[in-house]
């Protein structure tokens, strides 16, 4: 497998790093898979699905999101946003994926969402999903009017006074209920997965784990609050969606959140398949049964593009 890595324009002249992992010797290739991360990681984690995909004949692209991992700017930190916007992040992805095609024609393009990167995604689609032909959103969230309108008001408020300031009490209100289904906790981060050097790895990286300024916390409210509305979702082309997702994962509220996601999307008629992994918390690619999880997702695709054939 060949690695390969860019520095991208994104919206308002961010840096943005972006990653090809591809088998060069190979003569054809079935599609290209882009990835999008999650909150308070890089793209750099998702090498070994990567490689996976790579031997299936795959193309995988995965960047870091704006002020994550390596796509900052001089002078700035992981997770502090001050002029960022949600849509800004939406933008950064289109910019990507016109690169992409550039590099990769005619090639069958399949995103990949994980939690925050899912919620980027479900956006994503509806504004560009003319671009996409099938679209895997893993371990999504699923919020309610009220709890986006609190969470916008209150990041808005925390904004106001420290604007560029790691924001725990935020984060406490995004993230603090995540372990308290894994009673006796044995880590803050029990809620990712069963593989303990998994948690150990994600703890000791400083590209994983931070609190962000209050600036993030309400753009990815508004993002989820985007993401809700029926009205925007019912812009979202026709292709074939996955929503897949660990069992025991608090993000999508144990597969309450994820199912009321699934129900939406089928009531406005999408052709969407939900998938729950036995005894899988949040990061399913990391899970202790993740060739599994690699298996599903690609058994998802392949079947998909053989129906387009």
């Amino acid at each position: 497998m060949d690695k390969q890595t860019w520095m991208i324009q994104g919206s308002k002249n961010q840096k943005i790093i972006l990653r090809r992992f591809k088998n060069q010797e190979s003569k054809t290739y079935k599609g290209i898979v882009h990835i999008l991360h999650g909150m308070a990681e890089y793209g750099a984690r998702y090498g070994s699905f990567a490689q996976f995909l790579v031997e299936q004949q795959y193309i995988v692209y995965v960047h870091d999101h704006r002020k994550h991992g390596k796509s900052l700017n001089s002078n700035e930190r992981v997770g502090i946003f001050k002029n960022d916007t949600w849509e800004d992040m939406i933008e950064d992805v289109h910019h990507i994926q016109n690169f992409i095609t550039s590099n990769e024609p005619n090639l069958p393009h399949i995103m990949l969402g994980h939690s925050m990167g899912s919620v980027v995604l479900r956006c994503y689609l509806t504004v560009y999903g003319e671009d996409v032909d099938q679209a895997v959103i893993m371990g999504t969230p699923y919020t309610s009017f009220w709890e986006n309108k609190g969470a916008i008001g209150m990041s808005a408020l925390c904004e106001g006074i420290v604007p560029s300031v790691r924001n725990r009490l935020l984060n406490y209100l995004f993230l603090g209920y995540m372990n308290k289904a894994f009673k006796p906790e044995k880590t803050p981060y029990d809620w990712l997965s069963k593989d303990r050097r998994v948690v150990e790895w994600y703890m000791n990286n400083p590209l994983c784990g931070y609190h962000y300024s209050p600036r993030f916390y309400k753009e990815f409210a508004k993002g989820l609050d985007y993401a809700s509305r029926e009205e925007n979702v019912m812009k979202t082309p026709s292709i074939p969606i996955l929503l897949i997702s660990g069992e025991m994962d608090p993000v999508g509220k144990f597969m309450e959140g994820v199912n009321k996601v699934y129900v939406m999307y089928q009531r406005l008629g999408y052709n969407v398949e939900i998938q729950g992994i036995e005894n899988g918390r949040h990061e399913i690619l990391n899970e202790t049964n993740r060739m599994d999880v690699y298996d599903a997702i690609l058994q998802f695709i392949e079947r998909n593009l053989d129906e387009k054939r």
